[in-house]
C-alpha cells in the first residue's frame, strides 16, 4: 500500500486508475501520462520502479494548476471574447446565455446571476 496526498493506493490497481484518484485528470489525460512515461497498459502500481514514480509526479505538477491560475485563465479568455466584436461577446457583456440556449422561458439562473454582478459592479463603480 501506498500513500500520496492522502490517498492509500493499493499495489494490485492499475497505473492509469491511480493516477485519475490522486490528481483528479480524466482517464484521456492519464493515459497520455502514461504514453509520455513508456509505461503500458495492464501495470500496476507494485510494479513500478522509484525513477518511475518520480517521473509520473513531475508530470503531473507540470500539468495542473491550482484554482488561482485557472480563475486567471477564465478571466482572461472572457475579456479577450468581450473584446472582440461579435454576437457572442455581446451576449457575454448582456450576461446572457451564449451557447445558443433559450432565453425566453429559460436562463433565469443566467439572468439573476448577470443581476447579481451588475449590481456588485454598480457599488463598486459608485464609491
Amino acid at each position: 500500500m501506498f500513500l500520496f496526498r492522502d490517498y492509500k493506493l493499493e499495489g494490485n490497481k492499475e497505473v492509469r486508475n491511480a493516477i485519475m484518484a490522486i490528481s483528479s485528470v480524466g482517464w484521456h489525460k492519464a493515459f497520455l501520462i502514461c504514453y509520455k512515461c513508456g509505461l503500458s497498459y495492464p501495470l500496476l502500481l507494485k510494479n513500478l520502479t522509484l525513477y518511475l514514480w518520480k517521473l509520473i509526479f513531475f508530470i503531473l505538477s507540470r500539468i495542473t494548476c491550482n484554482s488561482a491560475a485557472l480563475k486567471r485563465l477564465i478571466r482572461d479568455q472572457l475579456l479577450h471574447i468581450t473584446s472582440l466584436d461579435t454576437y457572442r461577446s455581446q451576449r457575454h457583456l448582456a450576461f446572457l446565455p451564449v451557447r445558443g440556449q433559450r432565453s425566453r422561458n429559460n436562463a433565469g439562473t443566467q439572468k439573476a446571476l448577470g443581476k447579481k454582478y451588475k449590481r456588485n459592479l454598480e457599488l463598486i463603480w459608485s464609491q
